[in-house]
């Protein structure tokens, strides 16, 4: 029995054949999770096997955090090349994910995360806490480190910049912490950037055509907890232009949703915007729009359409399997 093609844990089974996927169940922090994979992508797989293991680790956090949404009901793909449009929501695929998908790549990303991931355990500023108090297993696993040792380097990294105080003992994950002054400073630095925001911005096309996506795109964001922005909905400075506010908006926001139904340029430029501030986009058309889609664009996973109620109940799915 092999181990899992994606993870490298352990089968539980040998996978079933069905011609086109082979499918199995593969495990880790006592969780099963249920893999189906395209059996013609898997010889893609197969023939990198010498430098897909580098992105094992990301596989396993992007699992054990949800981003793939309902994974046992959809086929693990390598590329586009072989989904149809239709088959787009039943998919998942990897390269998309791995080469855009929104997890902490650098030394900053990872040690800004961790410091926002600790910031949310204490219940007031220069309470000790620990790091186990949120009852995760293998949290570092959670938080996208590759293993225990990298998660404690960055953890003394916040030491050395005297962002938190550690009372370290011999189990590290029951070690106390609390955060420095600096830190919470640092927070406050963070979340004005951005990283701790609630707000969700809205990219795509205005016009009367568009009020029922504009309604289904603000109702899922409501109904999972963030705060939509829109620009034409704000009250613009007299001594600010438009592209001052749009500018702002992209800064301050966590995460964009950007509906290229009807292709304006300006949802190009600021989901381009968002995602180089390394911000997570989630992507949407409507599907008789989608073919027109700028060749750019038509890779990355999209969230397609019929009606404005389906744009919002598959929007809520995948807030809340995505957005952390």
């Amino acid at each position: 029995m092999d181990n899992c093609y994606l993870t490298g844990q352990p089968m539980l089974a040998d996978p079933k054949d069905d011609n086109v996927k082979l499918s199995y169940q593969t495990t880790f922090d006592d969780i099963t999770y249920q893999i189906n994979i395209c059996k013609h992508c898997l010889e893609q797989l197969i023939k990198n096997k010498k430098d897909f293991p580098k992105y094992y680790p990301i596989i396993q956090s992007m699992l054990a955090n949800n981003v793939f949404g309902k994974a046992d009901e959809k086929v693990f793909h390598w590329n586009r090349d072989d989904v149809a449009t239709d088959a787009l929501d039943k998919s998942i695929i990897l390269e998309n994910e791995i080469t855009s998908g929104m997890y902490p790549r650098t030394p900053k990303e990872k040690i800004d995360g961790l410091l926002y991931e600790l910031y949310q355990i204490p219940t007031y500023s220069g309470e000790f806490a620990t790091f186990d108090e949120i009852g995760e297993k293998n949290l570092w696993r959670k938080w996208y480190f590759a293993n225990p040792d990298e998660f404690r380097f960055y953890v003394n990294a916040l030491v050395d910049q005297n962002l938190i105080f550690l009372d370290a003992v011999a189990d590290f994950f029951s070690s106390s912490f609390r955060f420095t002054y600096t830190g919470l400073l640092k927070y406050i630095e963070l979340f004005n950037e951005g990283y701790a925001s609630n707000i969700c911005f809205i990219a795509m096309a205005f016009g009367s055509e568009t009020m029922m996506i504009r309604q289904a795109i603000k109702e899922a964001i409501v109904k999972t907890g963030y705060i939509p922005h829109i620009i034409d909905e704000q009250n613009l400075p007299s001594d600010k232009t438009i592209n001052d506010e749009i500018i702002a908006g992209l800064r301050k926001c966590k995460f964009c949703i950007a509906d290229f139904s009807y292709h304006r340029n300006g949802v190009y430029f600021e989901a381009g915007f968002a995602l180089g501030q390394k911000k997570p986009v989630i992507y949407s058309c409507m599907k008789e729009e989608f073919a027109k889609a700028h060749f750019d664009i038509k890779p990355l996973q999209h969230i397609i359409y019929d009606t404005p109620d389906e744009l919002r109940d598959k929007l809520i799915s995948k807030i809340q399997a995505w957005i952390d």
